[in-house]
């Protein structure tokens, strides 16, 4: 749209305009020259300038993550119990896969175990739906409960909802 105002007024003029094709030119070589030059000028110059945050932003949500886990897992200290045991060990996978690089082999390795556990899950609950085990509606509380769990496990990339 940029630019096309421009152009619709150069050429709405009247043939017998005097000096039409240079106004013609003038217009199209102006809207060229801010579409175009700006347009492939602009991306190095903002990184120049370091003003491009897009790298920035991944750190920063990685620092606010990690402040979230060792909020949660404080909240667990005191508490013993095998439950609270196995919680503290899951976030401390997380936790260390954020502050760690190199550890965070160990998080996609368990989030690939429990997926496979999940997957295992769906067979059996399609399995138990296609041999009429199941009503409708159990079928559906159960699938949901499944696809939480999912979702819950999957890393970030893999939860966002994508526009087609």
């Amino acid at each position: 749209m940029r630019g096309l105002l421009t152009l619709a007024t150069a050429f709405a003029l009247p043939a017998d305009f005097p000096q039409r094709d240079i106004v013609v030119l003038t217009a199209f070589a102006v809207v060229l020259a801010t579409l175009v030059l700006q347009g492939m000028t602009l991306a190095p110059l903002i990184r120049r300038l370091g003003l491009d945050r897009r790298n920035a932003g991944a750190s920063e949500l990685a620092g606010i993550r990690n402040q979230l886990l060792l909020s949660g897992l404080s909240r667990l200290d005191g508490i013993e119990h095998p439950q609270v045991e196995l919680l503290r060990q899951t976030l401390l996978l997380e936790q260390q896969a954020i502050t760690d690089p190199e550890r965070a082999h160990m998080l996609a390795k368990y989030r690939k175990l429990a997926l496979k556990a999940i997957s295992g899950q769906r067979e059996l609950l399609e399995k138990m739906r296609a041999s009429y085990e199941l009503n409708v509606d159990e079928y559906n509380l159960l699938l949901e409960e499944i696809d939480w769990r999912e979702l819950s496990i999957l890393p970030e990339d893999k939860r966002r909802i994508e526009e087609i």
